[in-house]
């Protein structure tokens, strides 16, 4: 039965329904579909340049104490469905999971308010960078990995071709 899948569940850790794409000085470019992002009401998060290629900057506008960047098993949805804040609720993430598939993780005393991770070696592909703030809430933002540098358009026409 199709919703049985944990593929269909847009609060699992492996899931990513659209992306949100920002330029390499950190602004917003457009989104595709609707990411299933998690952003604190009050907070905004931002990892750019989306797609990245060899470098992942990360800010956030609270401190973070702990990071996570976690390759998706389920990537590219395709959802247009909008998400509210209600059905992507962080508290239903399983903290060892994501200990346990994520590439890189780490953790701050003092709690940072950015940082930057080197993607050289990281293959293409969909994933998530988690953030876990000062006050104990989870965040999250779905992010692209490519190869080498591509017009946004070739980007948006590669994930399309996912949905057909």
């Amino acid at each position: 039965m199709a919703s049985e899948s944990p593929c269909l569940d847009v609060n699992k850790i492996g899931v990513t329904t659209g992306l949100q794409f920002n330029d390499p000085e950190g602004n917003v470019i457009r989104s595709w579909k609707s990411p299933n992002d998690v952003q604190a009401t009050d907070l905004a998060i931002l990892a750019y340049p989306n797609p990245a290629i060899s470098k992942l900057n990360i800010k956030s506008e609270k401190p973070f104490t702990d990071y996570w960047f976690v390759a998706v098993d389920c990537p590219n949805l395709c959802s247009a469905q909008p998400f509210s804040p209600e059905e992507l609720n962080g508290a239903d993430i399983d903290m060892d999971e994501l200990d346990i598939k994520s590439e890189f993780l780490g953790s701050f005393s003092e709690g940072v308010n950015d940082m930057s991770l080197d993607l050289s070696e990281v293959s293409k592909g969909t994933y998530k960078i988690f953030l876990k703030l000062k006050d104990g809430q989870l965040v999250w933002q779905n992010i692209l990995k490519i190869q080498q540098p591509s017009t946004l358009e070739a980007v948006i026409r590669y994930l399309n071709a996912d949905c057909e």
